[in-house]
C-alpha cells in the first residue's frame, strides 16, 4: 500500500474490482501449483488436523516456540552489543596496523642487537690475572 494513499485517504485498489480478478486468480494458481510441488499443502493440513485435535498443545508448543526464537534473538543481540568495538575507517586499522608492525619490529631489532653483544662479549678471550 502506498503511504501517500494512506496520508491523504484515498481508497486503496479493491481487490474484488473485475480487472484484478484475473491477475490474483493466476497468482493463487501458481501459489497453489507451488505449495503442491513442495507438498506443503500436505504438511500444512497435517498441521492444521492436530491443531484441531489438540488445540491446547498446538498453543503451547507454538507459544513456547516463539518464546525460545525471542530468548535467542535477545541474547544474539547481547552478544553482538557486549562484543562490538567502536567502528574504524579502514584508513585507521591500516594506520594502527603499520605502527604495530614497526613496533614489532623495533623490538625485533634490539634483540638481535643485545644477542649479538652478548656472543661478542663471550667470544672475547677472557685473561686471568696472577
Amino acid at each position: 500500500m502506498n503511504v501517500k494513499k494512506i496520508l491523504f485517504g484515498e481508497k486503496p485498489l479493491d481487490i474484488e474490482a473485475p480487472e484484478h480478478q484475473e491477475k490474483r486468480k493466476k497468482w493463487q494458481e501458481a501459489g497453489a501449483r507451488f505449495a503442491k510441488w513442495c507438498r506443503f499443502d500436505k504438511a500444512f493440513q497435517w498441521i492444521k488436523t492436530k491443531a484441531e485435535a489438540h488445540p491446547k498443545r498446538f498453543f503451547a508448543i507454538v507459544f513456547t516456540v516463539i518464546g525460545l526464537l525471542l530468548m535467542q534473538s535477545i541474547a544474539s543481540l547481547t552478544i553482538a552489543v557486549k562484543n562490538a568495538s567502536a567502528q574504524h575507517s579502514a584508513v585507521e586499522l591500516q594506520r594502527q596496523r603499520l605502527e604495530k608492525a614497526m613496533e614489532e619490529r623495533k623490538t625485533h631489532k634490539l634483540e638481535l642487537i643485545k644477542n649479538s653483544e652478548k656472543n661478542e662479549t663471550d667470544s672475547e678471550p677472557q685473561t686471568t690475572e696472577p
